[in-house]
């Protein structure tokens, strides 16, 4: 009979993880530390992950899964009536909320960088970007021809500025005018993503 798994275990070595991982770097970080951070033995840890590497993976889809979330319950209390709007209050709300959440997942988010075939933990938030694209195009306000692409193309793209805006901050002080904060980033992408999208009221 199989061992019924605990989730709180799990989330518990999920945090841990995230935060040696911050401290210690993907490198150095080894499967004692996160046990020990944790709490449990580390026979526990491989119950629940093959690997370091298993960990890091579930932190890259943790951490897209709370945006695509958040991107998600905004679509579903809109009715999408100005699509150019719409637009630029999700792309806000992904830096927004990509530069809250990922310096505390800045050491998974660099090894994602360099593991360029493992996709899998994008899929939570470019879902969200190709159902919102695929909407638009349904009511003929939006010039894309293949949503499920474009969401790649535009998950990539932002991804890649917030993930220079996140280590650029911390080589700069909050009021410098080299700043990668929120709004230089969203002011910067907005021009490129709103082209995309036309009121289908004309």
């Amino acid at each position: 009979m199989s061992r019924s798994l605990d989730p709180q275990r799990r989330v518990a070595l999920l945090h841990a993880g995230q935060q040696v991982l911050a401290s210690k770097g993907a490198g150095k970080a080894t499967i004692d530390d996160i046990t020990q951070a944790a709490g449990v033995a580390k026979g526990t840890f491989y119950l629940y992950f093959n690997s370091k590497a298993d960990l890091i993976k579930a932190l890259r889809a943790d951490f897209a899964e709370q945006i695509g979330n958040a991107l998600r319950e905004h679509m579903e209390g809109n009715a999408h009536r100005d699509w150019q709007a719409e637009a630029r209050n999700l792309l806000r709300l992904a830096v927004d909320e990509y530069l809250q959440i990922a310096p505390s997942y800045s050491a998974v988010l660099d090894c994602a960088s360099s593991e360029a075939d493992d996709t899998s933990w994008e899929r939570s938030i470019t879902a969200v970007i190709a159902d919102f694209l695929q909407a638009a195009k349904a009511q003929h306000a939006c010039a894309v021809e293949d949503p499920e692409v474009a969401a790649v193309f535009l998950f990539h793209g932002i991804n890649g500025v917030c993930h220079h805006a996140l280590h650029a901050a911390s080589g700069t002080s909050d009021d410098s005018e080299d700043a990668w904060d929120s709004e230089r980033v969203t002011a910067a992408i907005e021009p490129f993503v709103v082209t995309l999208f036309h009121d289908e009221r004309r």
